[in-house]
C-alpha cells in the first residue's frame, strides 16, 4: 500500500466512531501503557493453537464490533527481593522484614481488520517467539508520526565500526541532529518521541517503536488505536523524512540467505576472525529486556543453593566450551540450536535466545566488497538499498584525484608505518608524523597530526590500509580531529603541533599552520588508501568515506584521494 492509500486509511480510522461498545467512551478515561506486537499471518495455526479459547486461564474480550480476542493472565510470582539475604546479615538476628514482590504480567491476543496483535503487560512480552513477530513494525508506526525535531530517545546498533548498542536520550523532545546518527555505521531499533496532534490523542503523548509499540491508549477505543496503527505501519512518507533511517533491506531469499550462512561458517572455522565475533542482546528485544544480569548458554540447571551457574559476558568463547562439553561441531546449526537464557539479578530467566540471533558480523559475498557489504543482526541479514547505494557512490565520485603525487607505490607487503617512513626517507617536501602523538584535550588523549606532510604542495596524507569497514572508521576520527582542531579557533593545539614540529625538525617551517589559523581549502586533505581503490572497498567503508567527504567539502576543505 503506497503512502497516499495509507493516508486514506487513517484519516478514516480517525473519523471512525466506535459501533458495538455497551460502555460510552469518555474523554477523561484513564490511560495505560502498553506494548503492541503485530503478528505474522503464516503462524497463525501455531498462535491459535498456543492462544487457544480452551486455554482454561484465557478470558474471551467482551463483543465489539470487528474486535475479538482472549485475555491470558500470569500471576506473578510472591518472593522476597534477591538483596535482602545480603542485608539482613548486617542486621540484628531478631529483626523481622517483611518485604515480598508481586509483578503479574498479562497478554491480550487480538484480532482487528483482519491483522491479529498481541498487547502485553509486564513481563508477559517474553512468552512471545522471535519469528511470530513482524520485524519493524512499532519503528515504522513511529517513524510515521513523530517529526524530525520531537525526538526523545534513539537506540541503535553501531553494525559497521564498533560493534556495540547505544542510546541516547533529550530531556525533552528535539531535533535529529542533537543526535549522533550516522547513517554510514547505524541500524536504528527503537526511537522515541513526541507524535503529531491528533496521533497523540489516541496513542498518547509519548511513543516508543522498536518491533512492538509502545503508547498510552484509552482500552475501550481498542478497534480505533489497532487501525490506525496498522494504516500508519504501511506509510512511506518516512523514507523521505527520515533519509538515514532503513537505509538497510531485510532480506528473504533463500538461495541468498544460505549463501551468506555459508560465509558465516567460514568464520567460524577461522580461530582468530571467530574470536573477533560479536555476540549481543537481539536488538528486536533490546527495548523490551532489562539488562542482562549474566548469560546461561545451553540448558539452564536448576536454581541451587547458590543460584546458577552463569558467565557474565556472552563470549565465542564460552559458546565453544559448551559445543566442546556437548561433542558438537562449530556450525551454523548449531548457533540456531543452542539456546541463550537470559537471567535477572535473581538469576531467574527473563527471555530465551539462541547463539544465531545474537550473533553481530558483516561480511561481502565476493573478496573485495565490491558487491556491497552484508549485515547479521538479531537473526536476520540485511543489505543496502539500491538508493542508499546510489547516493553513496555518486558522492564518492566527487572526490578530488590530484594529478600527481609524490607518494610511492605499496609492495603490498610493508605495514603502514614501514610504507610511511619509507615514503618520507630522503624526501626533500614530505615529512613523517605517523607515531608522532600530540597530547591534547584532557587526561591521556593524544593522537596523530597526519600520516604525512607534504610542505610542498601543503597537503595533510592520511594511509591507511582498508581491508574492513571499521578501519576506515578509526581514519574518519582521525581525520576529523585534525580538521576540527588545526582549522578551529583556538590556538592550542597549533602551538602544541609548533613544539612538536621543532622537536622533531627543527628546521622545517609550518608557520602556515601554526602561527595563524589557516583557511579550509588552504591546505589539501588527501586519503591514501594502501592497495586498494575506493571502488573496491567494503561497501560501509565507502559509506564512512562518502559521510566524510560530503561533511568537509561543506566546509570548503579540499578532499582528495589516492590508492597507492
Amino acid at each position: 500500500m503506497g503512502g497516499n492509500d495509507a493516508s486514506t486509511s487513517i484519516k478514516h480510522a480517525l473519523a471512525q466512531k466506535l459501533p458495538g461498545t455497551e460502555t460510552p467512551v469518555e474523554d477523561d478515561e484513564p490511560r495505560q501503557q502498553v506494548s503492541i506486537f503485530r503478528l505474522h499471518m503464516k503462524y497463525l495455526p501455531e498462535l491459535e493453537r498456543i492462544f487457544s479459547p480452551t486455554d482454561k486461564t484465557a478470558v474471551t474480550l467482551s463483543a465489539m464490533e470487528g474486535l475479538e480476542g482472549r485475555f491470558f493472565p500470569l500471576p506473578g510470582e510472591t518472593a522476597p527481593p534477591s538483596w535482602l539475604g545480603a542485608v539482613e546479615r548486617l542486621l540484628p538476628p531478631d529483626t523481622k522484614l517483611n518485604l515480598i514482590g508481586l509483578h503479574p504480567g498479562g497478554m491480550l491476543y487480538v484480532k482487528c481488520n483482519d491483522e491479529h496483535f498481541a498487547l502485553t503487560f509486564g513481563h508477559a512480552w517474553a512468552l512471545l517467539k522471535d519469528e511470530w513477530l513482524v520485524a519493524r513494525f512499532g519503528i515504522r508506526v513511529a517513524l510515521n508520526c513523530i517529526a524530525r525535531n520531537q525526538l526523545t530517545e534513539l537506540k541503535a546498533e553501531q553494525v559497521f565500526a564498533a560493534w556495540h548498542l547505544s542510546n541516547e536520550r533529550a530531556p525533552k523532545p528535539s531535533s535529529v541532529q542533537k543526535f549522533s546518527l550516522e547513517s554510514d555505521r547505524d541500524l536504528v531499533h527503537t526511537i522515541e518521541g513526541q507524535p503529531s496532534e491528533n496521533i497523540a490523542t489516541h496513542l498518547g503523548s509519548k511513543i516508543r517503536g522498536g518491533t512492538s509499540l509502545k503508547a498510552n491508549i484509552q482500552f475501550s477505543k481498542l478497534r480505533e488505536v489497532l487501525s490506525i496503527v496498522s494504516a500508519l505501519e504501511k506509510k512511506t512518507d518516512f523514507q523521505s523524512i527520515w533519509p538515514e533511517i532503513d537505509n538497510l533491506v531485510l532480506l528473504s531469499d533463500a538461495s541468498e540467505l544460505e549463501a551468506l550462512d555459508k560465509k558465516l561458517e567460514e568464520t567460524f572455522r577461522n580461530k582468530e576472525k571467530f574470536s573477533e565475533l560479536n555476540l549481543v542482546v537481539p536488538a528486536q528485544r533490546n527495548s523490551e529486556l532489562p539488562p542482562p544480569f549474566g548469560y546461561v548458554i545451553g540448558r539452564l540447571p536448576a536454581k541451587g543453593k547458590n543460584g546458577r551457574p552463569y558467565v557474565p559476558y556472552l563470549m565465542p568463547s564460552a559458546w565453544q566450551s559448551y559445543l566442546n562439553q556437548q561433542k558438537l561441531p562449530l556450525t551454523v546449526y548449531s548457533a540456531k540450536s543452542t539456546s541463550v537464557h537470559f537471567l535477572d539479578e535473581k538469576q531467574e530467566r527473563v527471555f530465551v535466545s539462541n547463539i544465531y540471533d545474537c550473533i553481530g558480523f558483516e561480511t561481502s559475498v565476493d573478496e573485495d566488497g565490491s558487491t556491497g557489504d552484508y549485515v547479521l543482526s538479531s537473526g536476520r541479514w540485511y543489505r543496502a538499498s539500491s538508493s542508499f547505494i546510489a547516493s553513496v557512490n555518486q558522492e564518492l565520485m566527487r572526490l578530488a584525484v590530484p594529478d600527481r603525487h609524490p607518494l610511492k607505490p605499496w609492495n603490498s607487503t610493508d605495514d603502514e608505518g614501514v610504507y610511511n617512513s619509507s615514503c618520507t626517507l630522503g624526501s626533500a617536501s614530505l615529512y613523517l608524523f605517523d607515531a608522532k602523538n600530540i597530547r591534547h584535550g584532557g587526561g591521556q588523549s593524544q593522537f596523530e597530526f597526519c600520516d604525512i606532510l607534504d610542505v610542498q604542495s601543503k597537503t595533510l596524507y592520511f594511509v591507511k590500509h582498508v581491508g574492513k569497514s571499521h578501519h576506515f572508521s578509526h581514519l574518519s576520527e582521525q581525520v576529523r580531529r585534525t580538521v576540527e582542531l588545526t582549522f578551529g579557533p583556538d590556538d592550542a593545539f597549533r602551538k602544541k603541533l609548533s613544539i612538536l614540529v621543532s622537536s622533531l625538525y627543527p628546521n622545517l617551517d609550518i608557520s602556515w599552520i601554526t602561527h595563524q589559523r589557516p583557511m579550509p581549502g588552504s591546505i589539501n586533505l588527501c586519503f591514501v588508501s594502501m592497495g586498494k581503490h575506493y571502488s573496491k572497498f567494503p561497501f560501509f567503508a565507502k559509506c564512512g568515506l562518502s559521510k566524510l567527504s560530503k561533511e568537509l567539502s561543506r566546509l570548503n576543505h579540499n578532499v582528495q584521494f589516492i590508492s597507492v
